[in-house]
């Protein structure tokens, strides 16, 4: 009953004040964390009281961030207990699904806005089930709805297309990760809401934009690489395009000019009172991405290729060597100061004038230089060149950045315990010295939170019991 009228607190405190920081952020309950930690959410969990606006009006803002779901070890001794998040008092509805709204939610959660992701009620989001798990949840749903509510509710439906929109209008933003116009024909996206929720920012991601010739154009992270020009630019030496391996798209492209969009959004609206959208187009963020490849080819007019361009392969002093051992070197000694460094580490000083020679003698140095870097193994190399500014990293895969002590140590990586062992995860970023994020170590079960959001709406009870009879909606058990 104590998490029912949590997010409850959260709708009459916003009434209050829009502005309000002191509203609580309901525990989504869940946990990855030890059962002892259930415990000590719910002792700290209030008393219902007979009225909520008081209550909430009255609390201190300190006790509203205790609130929110504990952090891992490693970040809460960097932070001040008492510290409020910069997003605090901000409710997020996350509709649609995609891994770009799930991870521009994510973002707004670790900042202190309370996020009701709404799922399918049969199946809820396909992450969920998406291997590798961990503890039967797929990584990826662990790794981007830490800390949400979850919503199990057909919007499509009409009787849920009514219980949706009364939830969206009382928030202050929604992210829309359905697609093109997808919301908009069912009666339940921007048009739908802007004329009657006018404070509403809609954030609308999707591959091609609101608006241009391709916008209807269905497409998934390969399609929107290849209409931005990415791929061309991982093919190597070999000239072919080939796939990077990793979600530029979705994260770099989307979630985060998305979360750009919306923290100017709301900065509007402070002074405006007014709502607007947020037209996030993946292919525009990844033009984003090769702006400097953009201002090289208006310039030049050459397609880019293997062996030309300071940060394509042309230049010894910005390349990829092997080491002996079948490991490899990055070199990035751009600057003459960090060259000739370089070079007097490597006892070949006489190439410190050719850092920037013709075509034909970049090829005989980077000949020389695979030559003397296979004489020893990485570790030998890194012991040679430690306290010299020579811009020379070794090569190495995921593994090595998930256990690197640098990033621990600054809680961009943490470790939770989960049902089978300790598991990493993605800790806070940026760094706020004065209002830093936390993160959610509990994982909302489907549904956990649908009763106390349609409260939250203002349906009644004998309405909620009438989603949960057609299955329109739906509660964890």
């Amino acid at each position: 009953m104590a998490k029912k009228a949590a997010t409850v607190k959260a709708g009459a405190s916003r009434k209050a004040s829009k502005a309000s920081a002191k509203r609580r952020v309901a525990k989504p309950a869940r946990s990855l964390s030890p059962p002892k930690k259930k415990v000590a959410a719910k002792k700290a969990a209030p008393k219902k009281a007979a009225s909520t606006k008081k209550v909430v009006a009255k609390r201190p803002a300190k006790k509203a961030a205790k609130a929110a779901a504990p952090e891992p070890k490693k970040v809460a001794r960097k932070r001040a207990a008492t510290s409020a998040r910069p997003l605090d008092g901000l409710i997020v509805v996350e509709v649609g699904g995609g891994v770009e709204a799930a991870a521009a939610g994510s973002i707004l959660a670790v900042f202190g806005a309370t996020v009701l992701k709404i799922e399918p009620p049969l199946a809820g989001d396909a992450e969920r089930t998406i291997e590798p798990l961990v503890g039967g949840v797929g990584a990826d749903f662990l790794m981007f709805n830490r800390g949400k509510q979850s919503i199990a509710l057909d919007a499509h439906s009409k009787k849920g297309r009514d219980a949706y929109l009364a939830i969206a209008r009382k928030a202050d933003i929604v992210i829309d990760g359905a697609g093109y116009g997808v919301l908009d024909r069912a009666g339940i996206g921007y048009k739908a809401l802007s004329k009657v929720a006018g404070q509403l920012i809609y954030v609308a991601i999707s591959g091609y934009g609101q608006s241009g010739p391709q916008a209807k154009t269905v497409g998934a992270e390969i399609n929107h690489l290849a209409f931005a020009g990415v791929l061309e630019l991982f093919g190597g030496a070999s000239g072919l395009p080939s796939l990077p391996g990793l979600l530029l798209g979705p994260i770099a492209a989307g979630a985060f000019p998305a979360v750009i969009g919306t923290l100017m959004a709301l900065q509007a609206r402070n002074a405006s009172g007014k709502g607007q959208l947020v037209d996030a187009a993946i292919v525009d963020g990844l033009m984003g991405v090769l702006a400097t490849n953009l201002a090289q080819y208006s310039a030049s007019k050459l397609k880019p290729r293997y062996g030309k361009g300071r940060f394509y392969g042309q230049y010894a002093c910005y390349q990829l060597y092997p080491a002996r051992g079948s490991h490899w070197v990055a070199v990035g000694a751009l600057a003459p100061s960090s060259w000739a460094t370089l070079c007097k580490l490597l006892k070949r000083e006489d190439l410190i004038a050719d850092q920037y020679a013709d075509d034909v003698r970049q090829q005989v140095l980077i000949a020389e230089l695979t030559r003397i870097f296979q004489r020893k193994e990485v570790r030998d190399w890194m012991e040679i060149f430690a306290g010299h500014d020579v811009c020379v990293t070794p090569l190495r895969g995921i593994a090595g950045a998930a256990h690197d002590e640098h990033l621990i140590e600054r809680g961009t990586i943490v470790t939770l315990k989960g049902p089978e062992g300790p598991f990493s995860q993605l800790g806070v970023f940026p760094k706020l010295s004065a209002t830093p994020g936390s993160l959610g170590r509990e994982i909302p079960a489907l549904g956990q939170h649908t009763a106390s959001a349609l409260e939250f709406a203002g349906l009644s009870k004998k309405d909620i019991d009438a989603l949960l009879k057609a299955k329109v909606a739906r509660v964890s058990k």
